[in-house]
């Protein structure tokens, strides 16, 4: 992405110019023929106090009940930076 001017995303009142990065990570593997599960991590840097997490891991299993229908279990988290901006 390209540089923003102070102000120019997030709040008016932001002072500083940003350059917004972010980045993620996954791995999945199917453990029977009907079960999958994955992982995955990701995260930002310049994302505002608010907008973008600085980090976020999770996990999901998948199971393929009938065909062509899947339950899934998901969790997700997300950990924002809590310095103003």
């Amino acid at each position: 992405m390209d540089h923003f001017k102070a102000g120019e995303i997030y709040e008016s009142a932001d002072t500083r110019e940003r350059k917004p990065a972010v980045w993620n990570m996954e791995l999945g593997v199917s453990v029977l023929e009907n079960l999958e599960l994955a992982i995955g991590y990701g995260g930002s840097d310049d994302g505002g106090a608010d907008f973008l997490p600085e980090t976020q891991y999770g996990a999901v299993a998948n199971w393929g009940i009938f065909d062509r229908a899947n339950l899934a279990l998901e969790y997700l988290r997300a950990e924002f930076d809590d310095d103003p901006l």
